[in-house]
């Protein structure tokens, strides 16, 4: 549960870490970012939750503030904050089939978590999805996109595939 902090300049250098207050969160560690003066942080510690806390000048402002969060149907999902949302997309399972049996399926879905200020609200489902049904993706935020790298998808050579999106800075993708 430490956390560190470190400047990142325009060129991609990163700066100096240094050992901030330890957060409440505990197990594997999804995702995080810093915007509007919080770090959010998601991790695998009971199901899916998310950790918050208050930022200035580099130091934390206690409480940490956590919730668990819904998760989406099937796992293998990437995820990624877009400012204050948690984006999750992609992913795969079995879905049972009307003769009892099943069939693994690769999802396309984007689901979005929006954050209000307080609290995280319920996981909806967007309108757009991915351009391919895909899992087990690297995804990262810079700036006003969403990037999608490698996975697991119908296509043999998806995983040296990268697909861009500009998300909306208010609903977040």
């Amino acid at each position: 549960n430490d956390v560190w902090i470190a400047s990142l300049a325009e060129n991609g250098d990163v700066g100096r870490f240094e050992y901030l207050q330890p957060g409440l969160f505990r197990g594997s560690l999804v995702t995080a970012n810093v915007v509007d003066g919080r770090v959010f942080v998601v991790s695998r510690a009971n199901g899916r939750s998310v950790e918050h806390a208050a930022i200035d000048a580099g130091v934390l402002v206690p409480p940490w503030l956590g919730q668990t969060v819904d998760a989406p149907p099937f796992g293998g999902y990437g995820q990624v904050f877009s400012g204050s949302t948690l984006v999750a997309l992609g992913g795969a399972g079995d879905i049972s089939l009307e003769d009892g049996g099943s069939m693994f399926v690769r999802d396309d879905r984007i689901h979005v978590t929006p954050f209000d200020g307080g609290a995280f609200g319920p996981l909806a489902v967007s309108d757009t999805k991915l351009p391919v049904a895909i899992r087990d993706m690297a995804v990262v935020s810079y700036k006003d996109f969403i990037y999608v790298v490698g996975g697991d998808g119908s296509a043999s050579d998806q995983e040296s595939k990268v697909y861009v999106g500009r998300a909306d800075p208010v609903l977040g993708v």
